[in-house]
């Protein structure tokens, strides 16, 4: 993941889920995608959808 992004439910319960792995380097340039980078895996896009759909706020980055 290259940058931070964060997910929030229309029903949101109050509750966030913070997944924080990895590094980059930290001189390399920062962008913020409007969707999530293509390299995230497939798992975790699906963990990040099933929590949503629980009311759960969801936010990763690099």
């Amino acid at each position: 993941m290259h940058a931070s992004d964060s997910f929030l439910p229309a029903k949101w319960n109050g509750r966030l889920i913070l997944y924080a792995h990895g590094f980059i380097d930290p001189a390399a340039p920062i962008a913020l995608p409007d969707v999530a980078p293509a390299d995230v895996a497939p798992w975790v896009v699906q963990l990040r959808e099933t929590l949503i759909s629980q009311g759960y706020a969801v936010a990763y980055s690099s």
